[in-house]
């Protein structure tokens, strides 16, 4: 489709085209930025980091002035692309310059998105307080006093869970996880609530249901299956004042039975 579009513009480009809605908030107010920029989202999708950070290269370089959509999109490619190879300063200067991006004109469900992303880096670097400050700010638009929390609020609840898991603190991450994944359900784009499901499995495993690991480790694959779901491998507790935290893996599956969760250790 994309080589298609790419012949289509080669022979009507030069035709007046006006987005539907303003060019700044349009993803095909430039479709040459435009069909860079979904070349480099498919490029990441196959896990070609490399060929992905060239398209996000390509349409930004593209860009007329005031394209804030298309420019923030390119940057979360370029974001994910620089994860990837686990340049994950890069990843994380990338997604901080496309949430500014979308925060500055209004659009909490893709700085609820960005979030997503850049939290995970952060606690992929130790960092965690850094990772709970980028939750704290979606909850901050996305569930304001006194009006009810947009799906997109999830993401927050879902991060937040994960470093308290990560810390041990097991009653929180359990409650955080519950809130979020019943607004997730709820919010159109999926890799969260899959990682929600996912850490929900884990948490339950400590905790010693099996039964229940295994129901929300197996509607985690049905809800995202793809290899973006990257909390089904068992995330490093921090260690803090010289102890441990528990892991996952504390509880096994009963013998002669096959546990989805406990598989997924290996990867």
């Amino acid at each position: 489709m994309l080589d298609s579009a790419e012949r289509a513009f080669d022979e009507f480009g030069d035709e007046p085209y006006e987005p539907s809605v303003d060019r700044g908030k349009s993803l095909v107010a430039n479709i040459p930025a435009a069909i860079a920029l979904q070349r480099g989202d498919l490029a990441g999708l196959r896990g070609d980091a490399e060929r992905a950070i060239t398209f996000a290269h390509r349409a930004l370089a593209e860009l007329d002035e005031g394209e804030w959509m298309l420019e923030s999109s390119a940057r979360w490619v370029l974001a994910v692309a620089e994860r990837l190879l686990g340049r994950l300063p890069e990843a994380e200067r990338a997604l901080s310059s496309s949430i500014a991006g979308w925060l500055a004109n209004g659009e909490p469900t893709m700085v609820a998105v960005g979030c997503h992303h850049l939290g995970r880096v952060q606690r992929s670097q130790g960092r965690l307080d850094a990772a709970l400050r980028t939750y704290q700010q979606v909850l901050e638009i996305a569930a304001a006093p006194g009006r009810p929390p947009l799906p997109a609020a999830g993401v927050a609840y879902m991060g937040m869970a994960e470093v308290a898991y990560q810390r041990g603190d097991l009653d929180a991450a359990l409650g955080n996880i519950t809130e979020g994944i019943e607004l997730c359900r709820r919010f159109a784009y999926a890799p969260p609530l899959g990682t929600g499901l996912a850490a929900l499995a884990w948490i339950r495993q400590v905790k010693g249901d099996e039964a229940g690991a295994l129901d929300a480790i197996a509607e985690a694959g049905r809800v995202a299956p793809s290899p973006g779901v990257e909390s089904l491998r068992n995330p490093v507790p921090t260690q803090r004042r010289g102890c441990c935290w528990p892991r996952a893996t504390s509880s096994r599956p009963s013998a002669g039975r096959t546990s989805a969760a406990s598989s997924l250790m290996t990867r």
